[in-house]
């Protein structure tokens, strides 16, 4: 695992036998963080991943079942976190997610904005999930006026099942600024 990151283990993809950044907690929220280190000072950052949501996720938490929300966050110069983007994530077609929205901003349909789905080769929960796995391109532009250090948080923000049960990971992770 690269040095800046914590919270998470290298897993292998099922198919394509690509490896990825997924949360290693088996505790009901799991963060992985992203220590940036100390940068100069830029008008933005930009952070960039892919986003891997695996298994049984059940996304905004209504018909009966807790949702399934995620967050990213960061914190500068060792302030508090900051709310960058907070949603949810479905793997069920009968139950709606807030993505591409906030948590605050309404619901869509199940796997709306994703890459791609079933391509990480992740098995279907039988008889009830449409989905196994999921993948969704993310970018977010925040503004850094001042230098120094920067953590960037991934984290779940309500109690996941088990993490053989319900998952998630980040490939493909950048940061910049200008």
């Amino acid at each position: 695992m690269p040095a800046d990151f914590t919270g998470g283990k290298i897993s292998t993809k099922p198919v394509g036998a690509r490896q990825f950044l997924e949360t290693a907690e088996t505790t009901q929220t799991r963060t992985i963080s992203l220590s940036v280190g100390s940068l100069p000072t830029h008008q933005k950052l930009t952070i960039s991943f892919d986003l891997y949501i695996i298994g049984t996720w059940d996304g905004a938490g209504y018909q009966g079942f807790g949702g399934d929300w995620w967050q990213i966050e960061v914190s500068r110069n060792g302030a508090a976190r900051e709310n960058v983007f907070h949603t949810s994530f479905s793997n069920q077609q009968t139950k709606p997610q807030h993505f591409p929205k906030q948590v605050t901003d309404g619901t869509s349909p199940a796997a709306k904005g994703a890459l791609a789905t079933n391509l990480l080769g992740y098995p279907k929960a039988t008889g009830k999930f449409d989905v196994g796995d999921a993948i969704y391109r993310l970018s977010y532009t925040i503004s850094n006026p001042t230098a120094g250090p920067l953590v960037v948080y991934f984290h779940t923000t309500t109690p996941m099942q088990d993490i053989n049960d319900e998952s998630w990971g980040l490939d493909n992770v950048s940061v910049g600024g200008n």
